[in-house]
């Protein structure tokens, strides 16, 4: 191989070289060159709150019964909730009649998609009563998910 050879075949490599040592986009290199903001996720704050409780009504001759529970909490990760809660409860019989009613503090965790375990501490008033009963709730269920809710046993 002559002397002209040798010198087009280092050019040719020096050349092929270089392309591999290119990078997608000088911008990353070159600190003049304004830089491309990633689409920020903005945070919404209602797509984290949760919604919940439950209501209970008993008409029979032997009494009344009469129960709601409305619940708030916040998603503070994927798999836990906490929040705040109101109680109340009403039987009457004809002749007696009771009442409790209080807020309430409560956390879920979700440690399945399926299942979840739930811890609430009640601060009850009881018509009966002059003073504040204080109610610590420890339990879980199983999740069954709909469209738009869920059902929980």
């Amino acid at each position: 191989m002559n002397q002209k050879g040798i010198y087009a075949t280092l050019m040719a490599l020096l050349i092929c070289t270089g392309v591999f040592a290119q990078v997608k986009s000088d911008d990353e290199y070159n600190a003049t060159a304004p830089k491309k903001d990633k689409p920020k996720k903005d945070y919404n704050f209602k797509e984290h709150l949760v919604y919940g409780g439950n209501v209970g009504l008993q008409l029979s001759n032997r009494g009344t019964f009469i129960r709601l529970n409305p619940m708030v909490g916040y998603k503070l990760t994927s798999w836990m909730a906490s929040g705040v809660g109101f109680n109340y409860t009403y039987y009457g019989n004809g002749t007696n009649s009771y009442s409790y009613y209080g807020p309430s503090v409560w956390t879920r965790i979700r440690p399945f998609p399926f299942m979840y375990l739930h811890t609430e501490y009640n601060y009850l008033h009881a018509s009966y009563y002059n003073g504040g009963i204080p109610v610590w709730l420890v339990g879980g269920g199983l999740i069954a998910r709909g469209q738009f809710a869920s059902l929980s046993a």
